[in-house]
């Protein structure tokens, strides 16, 4: 499996992977290259449909796919409460 922080922080490591820029990328999926940027920055939402469209450029594994868009459609409420609980259980294992 994989480590996430984030579905944008997964979507500018696998764009920077496939060595594209922010504006080719956003070309390859049919969004706007302001789009782009605020999913990286997870300041946005993407749609399933554009989730997906990420997804399959990308190349994610039909295994990946279902936790991929729940992180992509979470409300950043509901991400930061995930990223300190996981931060927590960090600090109490000590590891």
């Amino acid at each position: 499996m994989f480590h996430l922080e984030s579905f944008g922080s997964w979507v500018k490591q696998n764009r920077k992977a496939l060595g594209l820029t922010q504006d080719e990328f956003a070309r390859l999926v049919y969004c706007a290259p302001i789009t782009l940027r605020k999913i990286e920055h997870d300041q946005l939402r993407p749609s399933r449909e554009l989730a997906l469209s990420i997804m399959e450029k990308v190349g994610a594994l039909p295994e990946e796919q279902e936790l991929l868009m729940s992180l992509a459609r979470m409300r950043r409420g509901q991400l930061l409460a995930q990223v300190m609980g996981h931060a927590a259980g960090v600090f109490a294992t000590g590891e």
